[in-house]
């Protein structure tokens, strides 16, 4: 039993040392200069839901009087660990920190503003920004891609089936790529699995003209597939130009139905926020268009390429209530609708051969990724 109490002891003190919220404020480097944060060691890939071990790193150009460390685990999501108890570490004068952690697939690391709340739960990797300053993942942390003048997040969900669909995301390079062409998203069959991709912009953009073209068939995909590219925030704050023949679609929102075609802002259930078509190419090319204003969305789709516009295929504007002003990332995605195989049991590709948001200023949310020091694939 003393044995026991004296082992208490040691791991309350050692707790103190390395974790107390309490521990002594210390000015780390040059505070005017950018903070820095990066991982030097963790658990590695492993042990789900159980007790992994410590996540360590180094932090600088801070005052730690102001901003702390919260350590994230990813497994299907990414969840705030808290040792012994509460989320926010404290670095020491040499701007070293220490973390216990449960097991994940890799985990990340966020230097912040204490006056941040962390979320019990989050779905996506958020961009730096106030009152995040920082953030470091270990070397087997989310992909990322370079188009169209933008950092892109690869979505990737392990084995766990998340919405839309549910589906299984990858994060793969026979999933999601960029060559010559553009980029490219493809749904593949692998192991038993039918595994989907999805892009989002690091960048949360303001309101403005955001164009993509296309070099794919997306008027012929097969049943159960959707194409989609859009602005989001959350569920209920989003502008959709979506393909799809199966997408549910209410009778008073459609000029024809069936469809293979539709502009929504979200949600896509209330009267009047969708509009559904048929439309036919008469090309390799599309081009579209999603003109978000402080009153209105204004969608619009061309037959052919930015530099040869064709004919109008469809434009729309929509002045109702649900036209939020927060700043949103830009996705695409290739999913299944319901997880279920595409009606001719093929593989899927999409090319995407630009990305454009012409005329803005800055973006709200620049993702700067500023002096982090861990290197993501």
């Amino acid at each position: 039993m003393k044995k026991l109490f004296l082992h208490a002891v040691f791991c309350l003190f050692f707790a103190g040392l390395f974790f107390s919220p309490n521990a002594k404020a210390c000015i780390i480097g040059d505070p005017n200069l950018p903070p820095e944060i990066e991982i030097l060691s963790d658990p590695g890939n492993c042990c789900y839901g159980s007790w992994a071990g410590y996540v360590t790193g180094k932090v600088n150009n801070v005052n730690t009087d102001s901003v702390g460390v919260v350590v994230f685990a990813k497994t299907d999501y990414y969840y705030p660990q808290k040792p012994f108890g509460y989320y926010w570490l404290t670095p020491d004068c040499n701007g070293n920190f220490s973390g216990g952690t449960y097991g994940g697939r890799y985990y990340c690391a966020f230097l912040a503003k204490k006056s941040w709340n962390p979320s019990a739960i989050l779905y996506y990797l958020p961009a730096v920004s106030e009152p995040i300053v920082a953030i470091a993942c270990s070397t087997l942390g989310p992909r990322y891609i370079d188009f169209g003048g933008y950092r892109w997040q690869v979505k990737e969900f392990g084995n766990t089936k998340f919405e839309p669909g549910p589906n299984y995301w990858s994060d793969s390079e026979e999933n999601v790529w960029v060559d010559g062409q553009g980029l490219h998203l493809k749904i593949t069959f692998r192991d038993g699995k039918r595994l989907c991709p999805e892009v989002m912009t690091t960048d949360f953009l303001s309101n403005g003209i955001f164009q993509y073209e296309l070099a794919s068939p997306v008027d012929a995909l097969a049943a159960n597939v959707v194409f989609s590219g859009f602005l989001y925030n959350t569920t209920v704050d989003e502008y959709d130009i979506e393909w799809s023949k199966s997408l549910a679609c209410l009778p008073q929102n459609c000029l024809t139905c069936p469809h293979n075609m539709q502009f929504c802002s979200q949600p896509w259930n209330v009267a009047g926020n969708c509009l559904c078509f048929q439309f036919s190419l008469t090309g390799q090319y599309s081009s579209h268009e999603i003109n978000w204003q402080s009153n209105k969305v204004t969608f619009a789709s061309f037959q052919g390429r930015f530099s040869a516009l064709g004919p109008l295929i469809q434009s729309w504007t929509y002045t109702g209530p649900d036209i939020p002003q927060v700043s949103k990332r830009f996705h695409f995605n290739l999913w299944l609708v319901n997880g279920q195989a595409p009606g001719d049991g093929q593989e899927v590709e999409v090319i995407i051969t630009a990305f454009v948001y012409p005329g803005h200023t800055i973006s709200v949310q620049k993702a700067t990724w500023g002096g982090i020091k861990s290197l993501f694939r």
